[in-house]
């Protein structure tokens, strides 16, 4: 790796409204950014110093792996779905 290229993690909004934009940079430059809110992949990115390196570039640097929380899927409370039943 050459360790041009950089992936910066930055935080948007406050409280519940929060949510991550991933920049992109190379050397100097900035050459893409992510809103991650927008893709709707996954919820926050791990960025915590107690799960150590979440963010990690593949040898060329043309992939970046990370630790993310899960998206939960919409769920139905358990007595209201018993209710709909009957």
């Amino acid at each position: 790796q050459s360790g041009r290229r950089k992936a910066v993690l930055v935080e948007v909004g406050s409280g519940s409204d929060a949510y991550d934009i991933l920049q992109i940079w190379y050397q100097n430059s900035m050459e893409k950014t992510y809103d991650l809110k927008e893709l709707g992949a996954h919820k926050a990115i791990y960025s915590s110093g107690s799960w150590g390196s979440t963010m990690v570039w593949n040898p060329e640097e043309k992939k970046i792996l990370y630790l993310a929380e899960k998206k939960s899927a919409n769920l139905i409370h358990f007595l209201r779905r018993t209710h709909e039943e009957n």
